[in-house]
């Protein structure tokens, strides 16, 4: 089952903590590798631009930032979100295309961007295994 749990990381002293989503329910229930890979793909990207890649001021603000670079999440995916307020959320959401990752991140080796595209995918099922 799909997640969204906000975390804050307050070692980032210029932005007064960051923001960053992980898809397990932090009380450890389901927790898989692909929650790493999701993690090491928001790091990996960060580490290409400089910038934290999904910088949100909210919760709602950050599904946002994710679908505008992902595109929205098909149904099947969006129904094993655990949590209602997200499930109900992205279900509503106006139907955004993925954007691809060589257009956000220009600069970066074409073997560099799949492996991206497989760490953020929304499914945890279509992450690469640890």
């Amino acid at each position: 089952m799909l997640e969204m749990v906000l975390i804050e990381d307050t070692n980032n002293s210029s932005q007064g903590g960051e923001r960053n989503f992980l898809d397990h329910n932090m009380s450890g229930f389901n927790y898989t590798p692909a929650i790493d890979i999701w993690s090491i793909g928001c790091i990996f990207a960060e580490m290409l631009t400089g910038k934290p890649l999904f910088p949100g001021k909210n919760v709602v603000h950050q599904l946002d930032l994710m679908t505008d670079l992902l595109g929205t999440p098909p149904p099947e995916t969006i129904a094993k979100i655990r949590n209602e307020k997200a499930r109900r959320y992205l279900g509503n959401m106006r139907k955004k295309l993925l954007v691809p990752v060589a257009q956000k991140f220009p600069h970066a080796d074409p073997l560099a961007l799949r492996l991206l595209e497989r760490m953020l995918a929304f499914d945890p099922k279509d992450r690469p295994s640890a």
